[in-house]
């Protein structure tokens, strides 16, 4: 699942933790793709339409963004 292996990332989870989300974004993005790339065979039919629909795109990305965010930091607690 793409939630889990950004949830996974080392570095996101050290950007989430000393950044706000503003900045966290930038790194979430980096990493953003490349875990789409990662499991595109698993998810063959998601991963097109997320590359195809730019706004559909946009809308996982910042729900991923904030999910992702708000889980590294619940950790902390």
């Amino acid at each position: 699942q793409i939630e889990q292996a950004l949830y996974e990332n080392e570095e996101l989870k050290i950007r989430a933790q000393n950044n706000p989300i503003e900045n966290f974004k930038y790194a979430f993005d980096e990493v953003f793709i490349q875990a789409l790339i990662d499991r595109m065979d698993a998810n063959q039919d998601i991963f097109e339409k997320i590359m195809v629909n730019s706004e559909f795109k946009q809308d996982v990305k910042e729900w991923l963004t904030k999910r992702i965010y708000q889980r590294f930091n619940e950790d902390e607690d």
